[in-house]
C-alpha cells in the first residue's frame, strides 16, 4: 500500500508501506482529523480580524451607577440591621412586603399616626446611620 507523507517544508512524498501498517495510519489520521474538526468547530477566534466585542458588551449599560446603586443598597442594609427589632419589622412590612399602614395600626391595636411617628424616627435614625 502507498501513503503519502508530507514534510513540515511542503514537500510530499509517497511511501511504500505494508497493508496492515497502511491502514493503522490512515486510521491514525484520521482520528487526528476528526479530533481536529471537533475542538476547532465549537470555538470562534475573538482576535482583532474578527472582533465580537460589540456582542460582547451592552451599550445601554451604565456600569458606574450600577456600582453605586449597589454600594448604596449595601449600606442602607448595614443601616437596616443597626436598628431595633421591632423597627426592622416595621420596615420590612411597609417597603418590602408593601403593607398599608392602616392595617399594620389596626394589627399591632394602636393609630396610623403612631405608625407613622414610628416610620418617621425610624428614618431619622437611618438617616444618621447612613451620614
Amino acid at each position: 500500500m502507498k501513503i503519502q507523507y508530507s514534510y513540515c517544508d511542503g514537500q510530499t512524498i509517497n511511501i511504500e508501506v505494508e497493508d496492515s501498517l497502511g491502514e493503522i495510519i490512515i486510521h491514525l489520521e484520521r482520528d487526528e482529523y476528526n479530533t481536529n474538526r471537533r475542538e476547532t468547530r465549537r470555538h470562534e477566534s475573538y482576535s482583532n480580524d474578527n472582533d465580537k466585542m460589540d456582542t460582547l458588551v451592552d451599550p445601554s449599560a451604565d456600569v458606574e451607577t450600577d456600582v453605586i446603586r449597589t454600594a448604596d443598597y449595601d449600606r442602607l442594609c448595614q443601616a437596616i440591621q443597626a436598628l431595633q427589632p421591632q423597627q426592622q419589622e416595621l420596615i420590612r412590612q411597609v417597603y418590602f412586603e408593601n403593607r398599608k399602614i392602616a392595617d399594620i395600626a389596626r394589627e399591632q391595636g394602636v393609630t396610623e399616626s403612631a405608625v407613622r411617628d414610628r416610620l418617621r424616627k425610624i428614618h431619622i435614625r437611618l438617616k444618621k446611620l447612613l451620614e
